[in-house]
């Protein structure tokens, strides 16, 4: 694994229950601030000593991270605040809310500065350009807008005729912009001319969530259905997904080293990953869903909503390394065991198989190089030949056999069809290229398809060595085209 390594920040609340192992540290008692109302959104201070809570009553309370009081109130919104940020510099906070307005506010005096009448309800926000520019994400409009903050100003729009704008994020340079939407996927987008840089796939459903390190290496993304994935801003690429949340997730946030994971959802918990092994460090469980989770800056604290609380919770440095586990090389039965697991059609089975794989390298790399065995290519050559045999009994041989090879023939089967094949020889193709498509995805064809994605996450030269190995098998299995591909990838992210 080449995560970031580090170690900063997570949080607890009063009234949650955890499931705290024995030797696990105790954990301070958070203090709860009372909103009033429903709690939507929250923010800090790029200093970390001020969090902004944006609530359903049309107000934005300003508290004292240090003490836990109020320190101020915002007021203007004629209805709820859905989204809120902070400038770089800190002194001005912006808030979208469902009167259709963004509305900007000067910190020190409590007084609004601005508004922007955006025509729709805004659902993200994130200051770019040094803190000039303000980027809206506009849900049903599907675009985003820019504005310029001396005027209030529309400088362009982009993404109209793509996907509904769930949430946006800027990472920490400005330079960039991050968008999740309706359509499985998280867009890059160059602000300064709104086009898009780059796509990542791998939710089942809409990303509600994004959250970045502080480095700008790290993006984080979560939504429907407990869909939860890390990945490389820099390369593209994709971390195993995390397992555990069976519904939506409303929040993600990340400490600045992008070391340890926080996820929120409708499922009334708060959960704290291990983004170095995929493993959930803790576990707490609400009375109601947690809408809203942000680390501090410096990852010095972290705060989270559940119905009309907020819960602040600092000096995490006191107790959060005893969450941390050391991994544990898997025995050979273990490796058997999520070698099962890896073909299941279930998220978090095949998913918790990948990470425990992906963690230990050592014992992964033998294993599945002693079952990703592709067919030689003089055995494929002879089947597909056989299946034009005069012989009933060496044609049916051969079409038993190349049917349990799977997924990794179709190729094969497909270029017979192309080289005008008599009707007979044709006829016995479609057969078996139809049975292939009828059973879908088979257990087997996942689980090699899992297991590539496993080696070529390892990355190191053993890794490596063990794809390049793959490739040498025959033309027409797409195991042979899969290898190659992957190949190239793990030679790209070396580069």
């Amino acid at each position: 694994m080449s995560v970031s390594r580090g170690l900063l920040t997570i949080a607890l609340v009063v009234c949650f229950h955890g499931s705290t192992a024995a030797a696990e540290p105790a954990i301070p008692e958070p203090s709860r601030l009372d909103c009033g109302h429903t709690v939507a959104a929250l923010a800090f201070s790029p200093d970390g000593k001020t969090l902004a809570t944006a609530s359903e009553d049309r107000s934005i309370l300003l508290w004292s991270v240090e003490t836990a009081k109020e320190i101020g109130t915002l007021q203007g919104h004629d209805e709820g605040v859905r989204c809120q940020a902070f400038s770089p510099d800190g002194k001005t906070l912006a808030s979208g809310s469902f009167d259709g307005s963004v509305r900007t506010w000067d910190v020190a005096t409590r007084q609004e500065q601005r508004q922007l009448s955006v025509g729709h309800n805004p659902w993200g926000l994130a200051f770019v350009a040094g803190g000039k520019h303000l980027a809206v994400g506009g849900s049903f409009e599907k675009r985003i807008a820019l504005y310029d903050l001396s005027d209030g100003k529309e400088l362009r729009s982009w993404g109209g005729e793509r996907a509904i704008i769930l949430s946006i994020i800027a990472a920490p340079d400005g330079k960039t912009l991050a968008s999740a939407g309706d359509d499985d996927s998280v867009r890059f987008w160059d602000p300064a001319t709104g086009k898009e840089t780059r796509r990542l796939a791998g939710h089942d459903d809409r990303a509600w969530t994004l959250a970045v390190s502080a480095d700008g290496r790290w993006l984080a993304s979560a939504g429907k259905g407990g869909s939860l994935r890390l990945s490389d801003a820099v390369t593209g690429r994709r971390l195993p997904a995390f397992p555990g949340h069976d519904s939506e997730i409303w929040s993600v946030a990340l400490t600045p080293d992008g070391r340890i994971l926080a996820s929120a959802g409708d499922d009334h918990t708060l959960r704290l990953w291990d983004t170095a092994t995929g493993r959930e460090m803790h576990r707490f469980t609400a009375p109601e869903r947690v809408n809203a989770v942000a680390f501090t800056p410096d990852g010095g604290a972290l705060a989270w909503a559940s119905g009309n609380g907020v819960y602040l919770l600092g000096k995490t440095s006191t107790w959060l390394p005893g969450l941390r586990k050391p991994v544990e090389p898997p025995s050979a039965a273990a490796l058997d065991a999520l070698w099962l697991d890896l073909a299941s059609d279930k998220m978090p089975v095949h998913a918790r198989a990948s990470w425990e794989f992906v963690i230990a390298p050592g014992q992964s790399l033998p294993y599945i190089d002693a079952r990703l065995k592709p067919p030689a290519p003089e055995v494929v050559e002879r089947l597909l030949a056989e299946l034009d045999s005069p012989r009933f009994a060496a044609r049916d041989k051969a079409c038993r056999e190349l049917e349990a090879l799977g997924k990794t023939i179709e190729p094969g089967l497909k270029r017979v069809l192309t080289n005008g094949p008599p009707l007979e020889l044709r006829r016995r193709v479609e057969q078996l290229l139809e049975k292939l498509a009828q059973r879908g995805p088979n257990a087997d064809w996942r689980r090699v398809q899992r297991s590539l994605e496993i080696v070529e996450e390892i990355g190191s030269p053993a890794a490596r060595k063990l794809v390049e190995g793959l490739t040498r098998g025959s033309e027409q299995s797409a195991l042979t085209r899969e290898a190659r591909a992957a190949l190239e990838r793990i030679d790209n992210q070396a580069k």
